[in-house]
């Protein structure tokens, strides 16, 4: 079925908006099943990415406008305007739904402040970005004064396509990411935080279902086809999310470094081109 390749084959986008609302019923469902089996997914995960993305999409809708606009410092106690609100829309305030609504305002309203990774951060995730499997050396603690069980690495990896070894010192330290990202709200409780060195923050963004919600991620920057170049952060980040685990000995972030390599060497750095595999050494 050729029905995901018309589809991302079209010029701009007024004709693939167009090309989209032409489909018929039939027409949906089959590019549906296209895109899912290009992507190697399935229609479930393709549904349950949509439905993620349109949660964030209507979350501004949860509250009432007057509670979004009002001053941060605000001491007035928001829930008789959200009880109002929940009526206004025949919504049954129950107390799990007004308990719920309170919550969501509190994340708002609080001050979002940088979590600083700890020893004990670094010692439940092994030392390593759990994403990717970097390990943290000393040289990357430095400024916590935390000794590593990894020593010093010294000398710098060569690996032309991981961007983590292309880039400055401070993309390798350790960093929390707030799996729900504080952009829609998530919290900085320790159950929302986890560590990964800063190339795969930086590449990760608010990325919240399937491999990525930015339309552009996956594809290669012109200017990668001018010089070989080390991989975009968010491409990386999305080929790991894809495929965790190497390709060859299945073994993952949590105990090794992973990377990636070019399937065909002659192809460019896209998704489809590249599988995940072990960084040997530390």
């Amino acid at each position: 079925m050729a029905a995901w390749l018309d589809l991302a084959l079209l010029g701009d986008e007024a004709t693939l908006t167009k090309a989209i609302q032409d489909l018929d019923g039939d027409g949906q469902g089959d590019a549906l099943h296209s895109l899912a089996e290009a992507m190697g997914l399935s229609e479930m995960d393709i549904t349950a990415g949509l439905i993620r993305v349109l949660v964030e999409r209507v979350r501004p809708l949860a509250l009432p406008a007057t509670l979004w606009s009002r001053p941060i410092d605000s001491s007035e106690d928001p829930r008789p305007q959200i009880k109002s609100y929940f009526a206004k829309k025949g919504i049954p305030a129950t107390r799990e739904r007004m308990r719920a609504a309170y919550d969501l305002y509190v994340r708002f309203a609080s001050e979002r402040r940088d979590n600083v990774v700890k020893a004990d951060d670094l010692r439940r995730c092994g030392f390593r970005c759990v994403h990717c499997g970097l390990a943290f050396c000393n040289e990357q603690l430095q400024d916590k004064v935390i000794t590593s069980p990894f020593g010093n690495r010294g000398r710098d990896k060569l690996d032309a396509l991981k961007p983590h070894w292309n880039a400055a010192e401070k993309m390798r330290k350790p960093t929390h990411d707030h799996e729900w990202p504080i952009a829609t709200y998530g919290d900085n409780g320790q159950a929302n935080l986890r560590v990964l060195c800063h190339g795969c923050n930086h590449g990760k963004e608010n990325i919240l279902a399937l491999e990525q919600v930015k339309a552009w991620t996956g594809l290669v920057p012109r200017r990668a086809f001018v010089e070989p170049a080390p991989l975009d952060w968010t491409i990386f980040y999305a080929q790991l999310r894809h495929s965790p685990q190497c390709c060859l000995t299945g073994r993952t972030a949590a105990d090794t470094e992973l990377t990636v390599r070019l399937i065909d060497p002659e192809v460019a750095a896209v998704l489809g081109n590249l599988e995940t595999i072990e960084s040997r050494g530390i």
